[in-house]
């Protein structure tokens, strides 16, 4: 189904490029009311979209946690789940191990 849907997205100005763009500014600035009609039904459109504002909100949160600590300071993770920690963990020892080898 998602294939049918994406030309006629496009064609009506909303591409997953465009609702990736609209997500973004979504976190600096209210978007317009036609912006965020688009980016609603967008989202309500394309299940492949869908998580991409809320990790964009998950990736701000994460880059001002780590920027207001020094070096002998550990990260706050308040803000992140315990999977979303053990999913970071794993793929940090995953990559430590390829690193090694």
């Amino acid at each position: 189904m998602l294939w049918a849907m994406c030309p006629a997205l496009k064609l009506m100005g909303m591409s997953c490029r465009h609702f990736a763009k609209l997500s973004a500014e979504r976190l600096d600035r209210p978007l317009t009311t036609s912006e965020a009609l688009r980016h609603r039904f967008h989202s309500l459109m394309c299940h492949v979209c869908r998580p991409l504002p809320k990790q964009f909100e998950n990736l701000r949160l994460l880059t001002r946690c780590c920027g207001q600590h020094t070096t002998e300071e550990s990260p706050a993770t308040a803000e992140l789940s315990p999977e979303a920690q053990a999913s970071i963990r794993e793929a940090l020892i995953h990559e430590s191990e390829s690193a090694d080898s």
